[in-house]
C-alpha cells in the first residue's frame, strides 16, 4: 500500500511539468499589451504582429529554471533577430525588484527594450493562469499561439527553435 502511495505520489508530482511540456498552443490569439520596458518605453506586442515571430518568456528573478533558459533564449534572439524574430523576456518580479531585473539583464545581455515589467502580473495571467514562471510562448506573424511551454528542461530551447523557425 506504501508503495503505491509513492507511486501516485510521484505521478502527480510529474503531472504538471509533463502536462505542459512542450504543449502545442491552440492556436489562439495572442492577448494585445502594453508593457514598460527596462529601456522606459512603453512596448505593445500588436505594434510587432504581422511583422515579427514574437516568443514571450515569463520569468522571474528568483527563478532558477528562468535564468537557465534565458542564455539559450538570448542565443537565438542574435541568431534570428534579422530573420524577423522578436523575443521579449516579460518579468513577473514586484517592482522593487528593478534592480535585479536589471542586474539580470545585463548579466545575460538581453537588450533593455526587450526586457518588459508585469508588475501588477495582469499580461501573465492573461496567458496563463497559474502564472508561474518560466512559461514560454510562440507567436505566429499572423498573431496566434503556436507553442505554449510551461517550465524549463535543458534542452527546451530546441523546441521553441524548432516552432519559431518553422513560423518564419
Amino acid at each position: 500500500m506504501r508503495f503505491l502511495f509513492a507511486l501516485l505520489a510521484v505521478v502527480a508530482l510529474a503531472l504538471p511539468s509533463a502536462a505542459f511540456a512542450g504543449d502545442e498552443a491552440s492556436g489562439d490569439p495572442a492577448s494585445d499589451f502594453t508593457l514598460k520596458s527596462l529601456a522606459g518605453d512603453n512596448v505593445t506586442l500588436g505594434d510587432h504582429l504581422g511583422k515579427d515571430v514574437i516568443v514571450l518568456s515569463f520569468w522571474a528573478t528568483w527563478c532558477g529554471p528562468c535564468l537557465k533558459e534565458m542564455p539559450k533564449l538570448v542565443a537565438m534572439q542574435n541568431e534570428l533577430a534579422d530573420k524577423g524574430v522578436k523575443i521579449f523576456w516579460v518579468s513577473v518580479d514586484d517592482a522593487k525588484d528593478e534592480a535585479k531585473i536589471n542586474g539580470i539583464a545585463k548579466r545575460f545581455k538581453v537588450p533593455a527594450e526587450q526586457v518588459l515589467f508585469d508588475f501588477e502580473r495582469k499580461v501573465v495571467s492573461t496567458y496563463h493562469k497559474r502564472g508561474v514562471p518560466p512559461y514560454t510562448v510562440v507567436i505566429g506573424k499572423d498573431g496566434t499561439k503556436i507553442l505554449e511551454k510551461l517550465g524549463y528542461t535543458e534542452g527546451d530551447e530546441k523546441k521553441i527553435h524548432e516552432k519559431v523557425l518553422a513560423a518564419l
